[in-house]
């Protein structure tokens, strides 16, 4: 009987770390719709901007409804999204880009500019939100964030 009441209290323990990790619930921030934020990446390989294009919506959010926030944060650059009023992250996703390629490359540390139009989908939030690129460095640090 004590086996089986440390099995099910492991099991509600589990879930509820499970529950702890999800992060925001979906339907408290998001329609379900697609935001498309489009910018402009540019730079060499000292420096880097980002400039905001455009802001639209597509059609029917095709993410994760449960897995709003990355664990992982894998790439060079995440995208964040904040709710405007208290702060609180209710979005990011790790990712790579093509200007992120291009830094690495011989024009880019010989000083060469170039431009790159990118695009991060996100589900369209319920109320204002605060859009941040971070990039990170090799250790995966945050070392510059462009909002």
């Amino acid at each position: 009987m004590k086996r089986f009441l440390t099995i099910i209290a492991l099991a509600a323990l589990t879930a509820g770390c499970a529950r702890a990790q999800k992060g925001p619930a979906f339907d408290d921030w998001f329609v379900d719709k697609t935001m498309r934020v489009d910018y402009f990446h540019a730079g060499n390989s000292a420096e880097e901007t980002i400039a905001l294009d455009q802001v639209f919506g597509q059609g029917i959010w095709a993410g994760s409804r449960t897995h709003l926030v990355d664990p992982f944060n894998l790439g060079r650059y995440l995208v964040k999204v904040y709710d405007a009023a208290s702060g609180t992250l209710i979005f990011s996703k790790g990712f790579d880009s093509y200007f992120g390629e291009y830094k690495t490359s011989n024009p880019a540390l010989q000083g060469v500019r170039r431009t790159y139009h990118e695009s991060a989908l996100l589900p369209y939030p319920r109320k204002p939100v605060r859009f941040t690129v971070e990039a990170k460095d090799r250790q995966n640090a945050s070392n510059l964030t462009y909002s």
